[in-house]
């Protein structure tokens, strides 16, 4: 029987068109195929922009939602938490392929402890270009409209805005923000967390800490 505990987590891989890219990816699921793997957890900005309107799916979103949904139907669990970079994913792919889409963060017991996963965008609370922006582009009106322009129209905004997002936030990613990671992780502790999984920084970082006897 597969243990509930083989959990792999993915997280930005901001694939666009180039296709050697979009061919390492789809390797990668076809990996998981033939592993025993209960969970896959994806952090967010899969792709460099996703929004959930038939009118945004390109053509190198296909062959990836495919093969996650031969995932699915081995059996595999598929969580997805949004990223900066995805937008209203619910309302298109909840169930297909997605077990369940979240827009800030879920948890998991897996091997005996509280496991919290979130795509790390919300941790920089000094960022305020970005919590504007993303309460403006949440917004249901937005979507509306967004959902009621050309496709033209569409992508050239999405463009637009990816371009714009780009160089907004930049000075917020010129070093990793380890004590704002440290507070937010404590809150979580508080509430009973183990371990935190995020993704959002683009570089590798493992911290361990004691607390509580744990």
């Amino acid at each position: 029987m597969m243990s509930q505990t083989n959990t792999i987590v993915v997280a930005d891989a901001h694939l666009d068109d180039a296709q050697a890219e979009t061919a390492a990816f789809l390797a990668m699921l076809a990996a998981f195929q033939a592993a025993p793997l209960h969970r896959l957890v994806l952090l967010g900005d899969i792709f460099t922009f996703w929004i959930g309107t038939k009118k945004m799916q390109f053509p190198h979103h296909l062959p990836v939602l495919a093969a996650l949904a031969r995932l699915r139907e081995q059996g595999i669990l598929l969580i997805y938490a949004e990223g900066n970079r995805d937008y209203f994913l619910r309302s298109l792919y909840l169930n297909a392929p997605f077990h369940e889409i979240v827009s800030e963060g879920t948890q998991a017991d897996i091997g005996g402890r509280r496991w919290h996963f979130a795509h790390g965008d919300l941790i920089n609370p000094h960022d305020w270009q970005y919590w504007r922006w993303r309460s403006f582009s949440r917004n249901r009106l937005f979507f509306a409209l967004f959902s009621a322009l050309p496709r033209f129209a569409a992508v050239r905004l999405a463009e637009a805005i990816e371009r714009r997002f780009r160089m907004t936030n930049a000075r917020h990613k010129s070093a990793f923000p380890a004590a704002t990671c440290q507070e937010y992780a404590e809150r979580l502790w508080r509430q009973g967390v183990d371990a935190i999984a995020l993704g959002h920084f683009h570089d590798a970082y493992h911290f361990d800490a004691a607390r509580d006897g744990r």
